[in-house]
């Protein structure tokens, strides 16, 4: 037991914090939202106490987050049985749009680059179905082609896979990421 003393008087809401940041660093996919239902605080108060720990597990800070993204995909690629043309083609994506989506979640990006890699191989897999099995909303992959690829690429009109299949094909993969289909 832990002496009565001052500094340990936060114990049980900076612990969840400490075991947030070794588990993220180590690659293990815990949410935000869980850290904030154990912890007790507020949104910022956990964010800032994220910060200071962060001093502590510099490996959260330093790691490689395209690893760990393409970690998700090769998981993606292994559950669902899909061959190596998916992988290589979910590569060449993420090295070509990693600087228009690294401002978001690893889950989100992963799903991103895979429902493109899945258009690359005309998979007939849903992309609802990669989204239940990494955690993230079909809904969340479309706001990122829409709001954060296809935008910045000056091209409109996407809605749904199924209606802008022909135009991402064409358009993002062809010509911008150079992955003939």
């Amino acid at each position: 037991e832990l002496p009565k003393s001052p500094s340990y008087k936060h114990l049980n809401r900076i612990l969840p914090v400490f075991i947030f940041s070794f588990l993220r660093a180590n690659t293990v996919n815990v949410s935000i939202s869980l850290l904030l239902n154990l912890s007790g605080m507020d949104r910022h108060k956990c964010f800032q106490a994220l910060k200071r720990v962060n001093g502590i597990f510099p490996e959260y800070v330093k790691r490689d987050r395209k690893q760990v993204v393409l970690g998700k995909v090769r998981m993606i690629k292994v559950s669902f049985g899909l061959d190596s043309g998916f992988f290589e083609s979910a590569t060449k994506i993420l090295q070509r749009f990693w600087e228009f989506l690294c401002n978001t979640g690893d889950n989100i990006i992963a799903g991103t680059i895979a429902a493109l890699a899945l258009l690359s191989v005309h998979s007939n897999l849903p992309v609802l179905r990669v989204c239940e099995k990494i955690g993230i909303s079909q809904s969340a992959i479309i706001y990122q082609i829409r709001n954060k690829l296809l935008k910045r690429l000056n091209l409109t009109g996407f809605k749904t896979f199924r209606q802008a299949k022909n135009m991402l094909t064409s358009e993002v993969l062809d010509k911008v990421v150079g992955i003939k289909s």
